[in-house]
């Protein structure tokens, strides 16, 4: 039985990292790739969205009627 649920994520994104080459790297994304590459970070963090979703928009699959969920918003920044 899995979870859908609604997570705040900032609308844009600069990321510093290391490449395959130990070269520093930047990356900067916005609207739906940044809230992809912070799903991504939390990943490698091991944050699992129920840890960052709101509770009162969490649902399970079965029982989500698929409408969007209100409480979530964008937030702004880095």
């Amino acid at each position: 039985r899995g979870l859908v649920g609604a997570v705040s994520r900032h609308k844009r994104v600069t990321v510093e990292f290391v490449d395959a080459s130990g070269r520093p790297r930047q990356l900067f994304a916005e609207g739906w790739y940044a809230g992809l590459v912070q799903h991504e970070m939390d990943h490698l963090t091991g944050t699992l969205f129920v840890d960052r979703a709101n509770s009162r928009a969490l649902a399970f699959v079965d029982e989500w009627n698929g409408d969007a969920f209100p409480i979530a918003k964008e937030e702004d920044g880095k």
